[in-house]
């Protein structure tokens, strides 16, 4: 039902269906993400209350 995507540029492919978290930083080792924590585990946490999350990025170094 949720998706937590955290990645720079990447839109929604499916947005009619479901609930999207755009997280727009670059996906690089040395890109501090913490920041972005609260915000991602309370999407998180109400994605698996209404069923499920998908969490993604596109080369996956820093997350």
């Amino acid at each position: 039902t949720h998706i937590l995507t955290v990645a720079n540029s990447l839109p929604p492919a499916y947005p009619n269906d479901f609930t999207y978290r755009i997280i727009n930083v670059s996906d690089r080792k040395e890109v501090n993400i913490a920041h972005f924590f609260d915000d991602c585990f309370n999407f998180i946490n109400q994605g698996k209350q209404m069923g499920g999350v998908l969490v993604h990025c596109v080369v996956g170094r820093s997350r």
